[in-house]
């Protein structure tokens, strides 16, 4: 039986890496510096002092970094680019899942459901009829996957996502834990005194190689479809409105909501907390900074901020001058006083 981990020569061969101290030792796992200890490797970024500090409280068997001159004393892999380096590493230890092999009897496929080769259903899922899975999906325990959706090969939809009727992902999507794909926008008219519910009929499209977080909830249309672009990857707890359309390779942060009808162009930016308001079009490679409010077309390239945002660096000034507001004001009463005006 071969021992657990790889030795130290292994992993920096992997990397492309090279070793300062002894390439037999075993490394088993991977760590942040401070909480690092025997048998782990960890990084260090830069030279600041508190990752230095970081450093000296850990008791990581090896580390990788640029400059082995500051880890005296310890096993190094060095290369150019610690942060890229340790991401490849971190793939060699993978959490240990116990992925469902072939379809459960305890899960419910309707018969007319198509499911291709190798696909994988837990225990308590649900595929409706008319539904299509590709090759290699992995559909965890308590996934609902409502009538005629299509979903594409090598998906992961972790325990207690629900893909709502005729939602369609592309390949290698992958949805973590209790996002719901299609549930109905939120639309209604007031007439007679009360507010009517309009009828949401239409669907989600997913690109390729989207990755959703984990309480993500993006509405169906309320007619065509909501759609998120090849490549966007979207944080937990984000909320994406009916007929919004988002471009490919966008990064959309944490407790960020976008309202109805909205479209972004490619590689955009919204940092965490972002609101976005309804019907209006963010650019291409537009960049909005976090905590920030949306309320207007922004062109592509351009980096927004503020409450409503606006470009960023006259809202870093407006900032700035805020926080002077009460020391100005005690001069402007001085001047007064002294000119024997006001109050």
């Amino acid at each position: 039986m071969s021992e657990p981990g790889f030795t130290l020569g292994e992993i920096a061969g992997r990397i492309g890496g090279r070793v300062v101290g002894d390439e037999s030792a075993r490394i088993t796992g991977v760590a942040p510096l401070r909480q690092a200890g025997a048998g782990d490797i960890s990084f260090l970024a830069s030279d600041k002092r508190r990752y230095l500090d970081d450093l000296a409280a850990g008791r990581a068997t090896a580390v990788v970094l640029a400059d082995p001159a500051l880890a005296p004393g310890r096993h190094c892999v060095v290369v150019d680019d610690p942060v890229a380096a340790f991401d490849q590493i971190l793939a060699m230890f993978p959490t240990p899942r116990d992925v469902p092999a072939g379809v459960s009897p305890a899960a419910h496929v309707d018969p007319s459901a198509k499911l291709a080769e190798g696909v994988c259903v837990g225990p308590g899922a649900v595929i409706q009829s008319g539904c299509q899975v590709g090759a290699g999906t992995v559909i965890w325990s308590s996934v609902f996957v409502g009538r005629d959706c299509r979903i594409g090969g090598d998906c992961v939809l972790h325990p207690g996502v629900v893909l709502r009727e005729q939602t369609e992902l592309g390949d290698r999507v992958v949805i973590h834990s209790n996002s719901t794909l299609g549930a109905d926008g939120f639309g209604y008219r007031q007439a007679g005194g009360r507010h009517v519910k309009v009828p949401q009929v239409g669907r989600v499209v997913v690109g390729d190689d989207v990755e959703i977080g984990a309480n993500v909830c993006i509405d169906r249309a309320k007619c065509g479809a909501t759609t998120v672009g090849s490549g966007t990857k979207i944080d937990n707890l984000c909320q994406i409105a009916h007929n919004v359309q988002i471009g490919e390779h966008c990064l959309i942060m944490s407790h960020t909501g976008i309202a109805g009808a909205t479209e972004l162009g490619r590689y955009v930016v919204l940092a965490g907390n972002v609101g976005v308001r309804d019907n209006i079009r963010l650019g291409d490679q537009a960049v909005v900074a976090a905590c920030a409010c949306v309320s207007s077309d922004i062109e592509p390239g351009q980096v927004w901020g503020g409450i409503p945002a606006h470009d960023q660096r006259q809202a870093a000034r407006e900032y700035v001058a805020i926080r002077k507001l009460p020391e100005m004001l005690k001069q402007v009463q001085q001047m007064a006083r002294k000119l024997g005006i006001g109050d």
